[in-house]
């Protein structure tokens, strides 16, 4: 089957990504409400049986999302100020055919990126402040620190 993501331009990608993840919130029950002022952020309040949360949008095509760490990993950007992660990603890096969402609470993504912020800086890694940090939404029990709280996806 042709992957039609292709012949789209990276904005156009993006945007479909990012419209699936609201679609899929939508459906679970949520409305939404776009937080204003947050430049590129995609940071939205979801709604749903009278509680609102604050919710970031990630979209991938490789299927691993970043947050940049703040302050030597104590705080992260963006994922510290909302209370769930919205994350819209294709079901394949090599030949796309869907796209596939999930909701994740915010507090088990800053688990994650606290546990591979601390095997990568324990491994002599240099990791930026406010420079986006990787993990991958699938497992692997690969050796190296990048896949240190990799397969979050696993547990939804």
């Amino acid at each position: 089957m042709t992957n039609r993501l292709e012949t789209l331009s990276e904005a156009a990608r993006w945007r479909l990504l990012v419209d699936a993840a609201k679609q899929a919130a939508e459906t679970a029950g949520y409305q939404l409400t776009r937080v204003p002022g947050r430049g590129l952020s995609n940071i939205w309040n979801l709604t749903k049986d009278g509680k609102t949360q604050v919710a970031a949008i990630r979209t991938t095509r490789d299927r691993w999302i970043a947050f940049p760490p703040l302050e030597k990993g104590t705080k992260w950007k963006t994922l510290d100020d909302v209370g769930l992660v919205l994350v819209a990603t294709v079901d394949s890096k090599e030949n796309p055919q869907s796209i596939e969402v999930y909701i994740f609470p915010a507090d088990d993504v800053r688990e994650r990126f606290n546990a591979s912020y601390a095997a990568r800086v324990k491994a002599g890694h240099v990791v930026r402040d406010n420079y986006g940090m990787w993990i991958a939404l699938d497992h692997d029990a690969g050796r190296s620190p990048s896949w240190v709280g990799s397969g979050i996806i696993d547990k939804y």
